[in-house]
């Protein structure tokens, strides 16, 4: 995983017999913010949140899709 997920949406998960899937739809798992920044500048920007005493984690990349591809792919 990208990220760790917090206690309390494992809690929500088991407690609520939900799947990955529909954790993934619902809650946003603990993730506070998202910032979409540009390939060429996401390490700069991640030495500087780093450097201001965050932790940041890249989640993962936006790319084009086919009309009939999923909207979402969770991996």
């Amino acid at each position: 995983d990208a990220m760790p997920r917090v206690p309390i949406m494992e809690f929500l998960k088991d407690e609520a017999s939900l799947s990955e899937e529909a954790m993934a739809a619902t809650f946003n798992c603990g993730i506070g913010l998202v910032m979409a920044v540009a390939q060429e500048g996401a390490d700069k920007v991640m030495e500087t949140l780093s450097a201001e005493g965050e932790a940041p984690i890249r989640l993962g990349t936006i790319q084009a899709r086919h009309p009939s591809e999923p909207q979402c792919l969770i991996r």
